[in-house]
């Protein structure tokens, strides 16, 4: 009697953690569906000739997609010195407005263990992540997540080249001959990035004070995106490797790392 109790306890547990793992899936997929909803009400300023020149070379359609896919083989650490944890991920990002979901399962064996969201949906940021889709292991949203996770946005343009000449929410300023800043409004205040060009292409996205979670608040800290390998995928030309740093006062601290694997378009309306 008793293994026959311990056999039905365990089919409950399973149920019960295949039932969660689909909720927090079907989190983000409500959001990615309020992303591909998005329409282009306005004309979007016509970016700077680096920009635009870029966006163009990269393939960047007349009419904007609905959506761009990508699939990311990464890793990612959280402290300087600790162990890179391998995940799997993927990306849905907006040409049309400033957003994007990015979700990631760091899985042991077949078990997703800890699965993360990361996202920004029509002018609100959020981070979260899970252990089993269930015990709460990080979660960030309010002003400070707003900015930070459209200032991740802004300095993605490369994978979503669309938006450069799409996306009306995007203002640009010339800093130099291979520099540009992007910014975009919020309610946790202006996010802006600078972006860098070499011979063309996209190559560094820097900003000086965004959002990092430091002992319970949140600190203004240096921050930089790399982005190298350009190779044509499908129907666009994009940076299949970057890597993410914070710069912080003994060195750089690379957290971030990662390749895409897959990268799909979904045409306009």
């Amino acid at each position: 009697m008793i293994w026959i109790l311990l056999l039905v306890a365990a089919i409950a547990l399973d149920v019960a953690l295949v039932l969660l793992v689909l909720a927090f899936a079907r989190k983000a997929k409500r959001m990615i569906a309020r992303l591909e909803s998005a329409t282009v009400e306005e004309s979007a300023e016509e970016p700077p000739e680096l920009a635009r020149r870029f966006a163009e070379r990269c393939g960047a359609a007349k009419s904007a997609p609905r959506l761009i896919r990508l699939r990311q083989r990464c890793e990612m650490r959280f402290q300087p010195g600790q162990s890179w944890h391998a995940l799997e991920a993927e990306s849905a990002m907006s040409p049309r407005a400033p957003g994007f979901v990015w979700q990631a399962k760091l899985k042991v064996g077949p078990v997703p263990l800890v699965s993360v969201i990361d996202a920004y949906v029509q002018g609100i940021g959020l981070m979260e992540a899970r252990v089993l889709s269930l015990v709460p292991l990080a979660r960030s949203r309010g002003g400070a997540a707003n900015r930070g996770e459209l200032m991740r946005y802004l300095a993605e343009l490369a994978w979503v080249p669309d938006a450069i000449l799409h996306n009306p929410e995007l203002d640009w300023r010339p800093l130099a001959e291979d520099c540009l800043e992007v910014s975009a409004p919020c309610a946790g205040g202006p996010a802006r990035v600078r972006l860098f060009f070499e011979e063309g292409d996209m190559v560094r996205a820097e900003a000086e004070d965004r959002p990092r979670a430091v002992d319970g608040g949140v600190e203004p800290t240096p921050w930089q995106a790399r982005l190298w390998d350009y190779r044509s995928i499908g129907e666009r030309r994009i940076p299949c490797q970057a890597e993410v740093a914070w710069i912080l006062p003994e060195g750089p601290f690379v957290y971030w790392r990662g390749e895409v694997m897959d990268y799909l378009v979904a045409p306009a309306d």
